[in-house]
């Protein structure tokens, strides 16, 4: 069994891209023209798309596709930030079969709760699904069968409506056993977001109307196929 995180990373380096493919998974990555290359992942089963940035949404489930063609057996994606540690004390084998249990089967959606960076509203990984497990079959239904993400979000909301869409099916778990430790540079006293974050606070007022829409209506267009 293998599993695969398929995110896009910004960052020259790749962030924490090694750290979860020493720990035993596959890595899918959307990487903007002109990005260095990511040498550790050379000879290693991996899959890179160098293509303009389509947003974060759009990026995912791309990714996910390509993943789920290059390797049948795969039954769990993982999302999230290039930024984010993966669970350092559980393979990726044994949280998968953990998941597979407890949905019985792929359709479902897990979230790693352990890390308990708080704000003024309490545990953040708690309100949204962050960096999370998503099943084989969930992401092959989804959304009229293009992902488990709604395209139309650039950069904010996308987890809130994983979260939201997941709990509205019944098949979101939030797991406080698993870690998946947030290095987001502002919770260091003085930190500051990095030059290629620039816009998120602006897109997340922006798109805040279009989400409390959407979740009043319920989501369009999230109902899986058959």
């Amino acid at each position: 069994m293998s599993v695969w995180l398929c995110i896009p990373s910004a960052r020259p380096d790749g962030g924490t891209l090694r750290e979860w493919h020493e720990k035993g998974y596959s890595i899918a990555v959307w990487r903007d023209p002109g990005s260095p290359s990511l040498p550790f992942l050379i000879g290693v089963p991996h899959y890179l798309i160098v293509m303009p940035y389509p947003g974060y949404a759009k990026a995912v489930n791309w990714l996910v596709n390509e993943a789920m063609v290059c390797d049948p057996y795969c039954e769990w994606f993982v999302t999230g930030g290039d930024d984010t540690s993966p669970d350092m004390a559980h393979s990726p084998e044994e949280i998968a079969a953990k998941c597979t249990e407890h949905f019985n089967g792929t359709f479902g959606v897990c979230q790693p709760t352990g890390d308990r960076w708080r704000d003024a509203q309490g545990v953040i990984i708690e309100r949204i699904a962050g960096s999370p497990w998503f099943g084989r079959d969930y992401c092959r239904r989804m959304y009229g069968g293009k992902g488990p993400l709604w395209e139309g979000w650039w950069h904010n909301w996308e987890d809130e409506e994983a979260k939201c869409v997941a709990e509205k099916l019944g098949v979101y778990w939030m797991n406080p056993e698993w870690i998946h430790y947030h290095n987001h540079p502002l919770r260091i006293p003085g930190g500051k977001r990095p030059d290629f974050h620039r816009g998120v606070d602006s897109d997340y007022t922006r798109m805040k109307p279009v989400f409390i829409e959407r979740k009043r209506i319920g989501f369009p267009g999230h109902e899986p196929i058959a």
